[in-house]
């Protein structure tokens, strides 16, 4: 009872040692959370520092955005303006141009008719010198036969010139193009700037069927003078018949023509004029209205041209846009896996703090409790002191009593069993003695079974005192279990309240313990930090999904509009092309109809024309590679190769065409200029077109002024290819030496 004393004092001790030590832990755990807490509100209030420095940040971002668009806008109009003062000097120097060319042509037309006249007055006074003459048959005859031969010889002559000026033609075509391709590949990457090309393209086209249709005309023609020349034949043997009567008319009358044939030719000279006129002014009215619909033609095709520059500017804006969203979409998409993540970790680390804080509470709760179980203990252990030695002197006196019993009862017992030994043998003697003489043994029998029963009521008795004797055997031992069960949770409770060892294992656990939660906390803190970012990140990232949105939205109506627009311009364009249709089919009637009507005098009009266009050509070539003395050689061996010869005289006028070349855009408006009253003089103007267009291409490629973007420039180079293939077969030759 001492030794409990002293262990149940000092396990008091320990209890007051290990309160002492609890409530030291508890100042310091007070004193961390109030540092943690300090922390907590200094990180607060930081974040709202640079939220708010952010959100200035925002602000500063959005008004330079808001100064940049303004900038931009500024500069576009600008740039517009710039391009709009640009295009009123060229429409002046084109429209100089194109006074400075009608003038020269109305030059040109005027002598060409004073040449007429001349020519007219020479064919009259041959005319009067044959009537006045007086000569025979024969000698006519002659005089007719040499006028033949004459005009047979001019029209071959006229031919031949035609054939060599269309050859010509074809090589100095060849020879602009070789030289253009020649100047490309010399000088390097040059973005050669062919639009101007592709937007007279249709012109070529129209200009090239003119030709063509020109040259079939002219073919028609050649086969008409064959049979002209076969009707004048015809029309010499009817002559010498008719001079055979005149000749029977002039020796009977011997005077001149009668006043009434002389007035029947002049009314048929006048009807003829009157018809004439009357063709040049409807000629005049359909160039006008060509004219009209080839300028319309040509706006409509600008306009074509430039919605679908826009259509493809809009299509690359919106892709670069959806690009953008899909990857602001998945830069979101990551965001809120990475929000997501950071929330599991956040909740996994709330949860583990949840439990360290239960298992403290708990382990304080559990020392309270053992506190109090060790009080009760105590007071329990006292009373069950008192009850189990009083229960042992109760039990030790009714063991003796029951020992004292035992051994009554094995007295007893002993007593019994000699008693029945006695009476055994006295029922033997009994039995020996008392035999009846019949045998029978019911008797004997009675009597065994009465020993028997009385045997069995003996046995029970004692099996019952046996189990009495057991059950309080058993409950000795329980008790004496019960005592060593709690000795042991004494033993255990007193150790429970001993000083723990730094060396211990229990010490190291809960080293380990508050360093994983501090390393919680600080890791909570971290993350905490982090989510408040990405949720500013993802504010962010939400402002610029909602601006591109509303910007795609935008741009998604513009591009309604301008899909409504093509439509409507792709409406007019049909409506022109039918138009066009029926000017065309108007103007080849008219056309067949003015073709009929061509004079040998309009033929070597043509063919002077086309010697002064060959010649202009080669001078402008000569200027043109003067200018870039790196193409000279190339130039030189595709006019020997074409067999045409250099005079002297093609490289006269140098500076003007200088100065012309400087206005590269004037090939529109002197395309669209009035086309002459015959099908050469179109011929003449397309080829001036042509030249002066690839001359002015050569001219500013070099220079500079009309540099392109990388795809005009292919589809410069698509359209010349076409046109190179739509030639003959010297084409097919250049396409083999390319």
């Amino acid at each position: 009872m001492q030794k409990r004393d002293l262990e149940i004092d000092n396990a008091s001790l320990q209890l007051m040692e290990l309160k002492i030590e609890l409530k030291n832990k508890k100042s310091i755990l007070n004193e961390r959370q109030k540092f943690l807490d300090n922390e907590l509100n200094n990180n607060k209030e930081k974040e709202k520092k640079i939220s708010a420095s952010e959100r200035q940040a925002a602000v500063l971002r959005l008004t330079y955005q808001d100064m940049e668009i303004k900038r931009l806008e500024f500069l576009d109009e600008l740039e517009t303006l710039k391009y709009s003062v640009d295009k009123i000097g060229r429409d002046v120097n084109n429209a100089r141009k194109a006074e400075m060319e009608l003038k020269k042509e109305i030059f040109a037309n005027k002598e060409k008719f004073k040449q007429s006249q001349t020519k007219s007055q020479e064919v009259h006074e041959q005319y009067k010198s044959a009537q006045n003459m007086q000569l025979t048959a024969e000698e006519r005859t002659q005089m007719l036969k040499s006028c033949l031969t004459k005009e047979e010889i001019l029209n071959k002559d006229i031919e031949k010139e035609l054939s060599q000026l269309r050859d010509i033609q074809k090589d100095v075509s060849e020879c602009l193009l070789l030289i253009h391709i020649d100047v490309s590949g010399t000088l390097g990457e040059y973005e050669v700037v062919l639009y101007q090309l592709t937007q007279v393209e249709a012109n070529l086209n129209a200009d090239i069927q003119g030709a063509k249709a020109a040259s079939r005309n002219l073919s028609s023609k050649l086969n008409k003078l064959d049979m002209d020349s076969l009707k004048q034949q015809e029309i010499v043997h009817n002559q010498d018949f008719h001079l055979q009567q005149l000749e029977r008319h002039l020796t009977r009358i011997n005077g001149d023509r009668s006043s009434e044939e002389r007035q029947h030719l002049e009314k048929q000279i006048k009807e003829l004029s009157d018809i004439l006129e009357s063709y040049q002014a409807k000629h005049s009215i359909l160039t006008i209205q060509l004219k009209k619909l080839s300028d319309d033609l040509r706006r409509a095709n600008r306009d074509f041209i430039k919605i679908v520059e826009e259509d493809n500017s809009l299509d690359v804006k919106i892709g670069e846009l959806t690009l953008h969203n899909e990857s602001s979409e998945l830069e979101l998409k990551k965001l809120i896996k990475c929000k997501e993540e950071l929330m599991v970790e956040k909740n996994i680390l709330k949860l583990d703090i949840k439990r360290l804080r239960e298992q403290l509470h708990n382990k304080t709760n559990e020392v309270l409790t053992l506190e109090d179980f060790r009080l009760m203990l105590d007071a329990s252990m006292k009373e069950r002191c008192q009850d189990i030695y009083t229960s042992n002197d109760i039990l030790k006196a009714q063991i003796k009593f029951e020992e004292e019993d035992r051994k009554k009862i094995s007295c007893e017992l002993h007593e019994c069993i000699s008693k029945i030994e006695i009476l055994r043998k006295r029922y033997e003697i009994l039995t020996v003695s008392i035999i009846p003489p019949d045998g029978e043994e019911n008797s004997q029998a009675y009597y065994v079974i009465k020993a028997a029963q009385e045997k069995e009521e003996l046995q029970k008795t004692g099996d019952e005192l046996d189990a009495k004797v057991r059950k309080a055997e058993k409950e000795i031992r329980a008790l004496e279990n019960t005592l060593q069960l709690i000795n042991n949770r004494n033993e255990s409770f007193r150790q429970c309240f001993s000083t723990i060892k730094e060396t211990s294992m229990e010490y190291e656990e809960k080293l380990a313990l508050e360093e994983q939660h501090r390393v919680s906390m600080d890791k909570c803190q971290y993350k905490q930090r982090q989510i408040k970012e990405l949720q500013h990140d993802l504010h962010t990232m939400n402002d610029t999904c909602e601006k591109l949105t509303a910007e795609l939205n935008k741009l998604f109506i513009d591009y309604s509009h301008t899909e409504n627009e093509k439509n409507g311009l792709q409406k007019e364009l049909e409506l022109q092309d039918e138009k066009k249709d029926r000017a065309t089919k108007i103007i080849k009637k008219f056309k067949s109809s003015i073709n009929n009507a061509i004079s040998h005098e309009e033929r070597d009009i043509a063919v002077r024309e086309l010697r002064e266009v060959n010649k202009n050509i080669t001078k402008e070539i000569l200027e043109v590679a003067h200018n870039y003395p790196d193409i000279l050689p190339i130039v030189y061996m595709y006019f020997h190769n074409a067999g045409i010869i250099i005079n002297s005289s093609n490289m006269g006028s140098r500076p003007s065409s200088i100065r012309s070349g400087k206005s590269s855009l004037s090939v529109r408006s002197i395309s669209t200029i009035s086309y002459s009253r015959s099908e050469t003089s179109n011929s003449r103007k397309h080829s001036r077109e042509i030249l002066s267009t690839s001359s002015l291409d050569l001219f500013n490629s070099f220079t500079g002024t009309n540099l392109g973007v990388n795809s005009e420039a292919g589809n410069s180079s698509k359209s010349l290819k076409k046109l190179v293939s739509k030639n003959t077969s010297p084409s097919k030759e250049f396409e083999k030496n390319k």
